[in-house]
């Protein structure tokens, strides 16, 4: 262990306060997954982490408060002003999306293939749709976010350099540090027969996560439209957008769709293991952390060039533009046709939840009362 990775003395005795939206048990999203991964880790060392979110809770036993997500603003704001109130230091781990880059987009989007499959899947509708959808002009530059947060935090913690920049370039003041995330795997042996014999499907597109617009699954359905290419996608069986996934499950397509609903942890590594490539085209993500797993596992990955995931695997994935269904297929192509499973792995590999609390306790370190 160097001295950059080295757990911070006094780590035993530090107590921190996890704060993040009410009913997230209830309603989870990658902030829970963030949340539980990093905890994990800080109880490891023999860190105390209590979790609430309650905005006026006494702060007293607490040497440090952890805020997550700057783009709930009201919720992390009130937080962030309850802590300096009562002078325990907080950080924030930001996930601060690029909303002016794609939130417009992913709506507009998203109403277009409404009409297109509820209309049989009209081509000419599809083409005009696809024109009107192009002079779609991008959300206005702000963030849904909390400049009072980003001013009081002892740090704002980036996922990496792309998230870094984007903070940077609008509120200069705050303090970044980048606290990349990990992956979790399974160390299971279970290979690439148990999903073939459960699902009949071999030699596919997988997809993994919840059916919603902001992953864009429709694009992977559009962009295979016309092949006879199976496409698998691990949804889940959960969504906050039914009428979204409903829309994924009605789209014709010459080739076979498979949902799997919720699969078992030996059931989705064995997915991955049988799937020729991983393809998640979603119009943000920091970084994707199915992605990242998709490469521990040895599946080529795909995914959107606009997000965070090139910080953590470079040029070794290959990527593919969310607003543009040839982008999604080429790419798609290219990876099945040329993967690059070892570089692709080693990158992903070299980002774990152990070294991602080794960095935070640092963090704390430096800004605990």
């Amino acid at each position: 262990m160097n001295a950059a990775t080295a757990v911070p003395a006094g780590a035993s005795s530090l107590r921190v306060l996890f704060q993040n939206r009410a009913g997230i048990a209830q309603q989870p999203g990658g902030d829970l997954v963030v949340m539980e991964q990093l905890r994990r880790q800080l109880e490891a060392a023999g860190a105390i982490v209590d979790f609430s979110a309650d905005p006026c809770c006494d702060l007293t036993p607490y040497n440090v408060v952890h805020l997550f997500n700057l783009t709930l603003p009201d919720v992390t704001e009130s937080f962030a002003r309850n802590a300096v109130s009562q002078h325990v230091p907080f950080v924030v781990t930001s996930l601060q999306e690029d909303f002016p880059r794609f939130l417009n987009k992913c709506l507009a989007w998203a109403q277009l293939f409404k009409r297109y499959v509820r209309s049989g899947q009209n081509l000419k509708l599809w083409q005009n749709g696809s024109l009107d959808f192009h002079k779609n002009p991008p959300a206005p530059a702000s963030f849904i976010t909390s400049p009072f947060a980003i001013e009081h935090a002892g740090r704002l913690l980036t996922c990496g350099l792309t998230e870094t920049k984007l903070i940077a370039d609008a509120f200069p003041e705050g303090r970044c540090e980048q606290v990349h995330f990990g992956s979790s795997i399974k160390d299971s042996n279970v290979g690439p027969h148990l999903f073939e014999k459960h699902f009949g499907v071999r030699e596919f597109v997988l997809c993994v996560g919840r059916l919603e617009a902001r992953k864009n699954q429709l694009l992977l359905l559009k962009a295979f439209e016309d092949d006879e290419q199976p496409l698998v996608f691990a949804d889940g069986g959960f969504t906050y957008q039914p009428w979204y996934a409903e829309m994924c499950k009605q789209f014709k397509r010459k080739g076979r769709s498979i949902f799997t609903g919720r699969l078992s942890d030996d059931l989705l590594i064995s997915a991955f293991r049988a799937a020729s490539v991983h393809c998640l085209p979603s119009w943000y993500e920091l970084p994707g952390l199915v992605t990242l797993e998709a490469a521990r596992y040895g599946c080529p990955a795909v995914a959107s060039s606009w997000g965070a995931i090139r910080d953590y695997l470079g040029e070794t994935a290959f990527y593919c533009e969310p607003d543009d269904p040839e982008s999604v297929r080429l790419a798609t192509e290219r990876a099945m046709t040329r993967p690059n499973h070892d570089a692709c792995r080693d990158k992903a590999s070299a980002f774990t939840w152990d070294r991602s609390g080794r960095k935070l306790l640092g963090v704390y370190d430096d800004i605990k009362r």
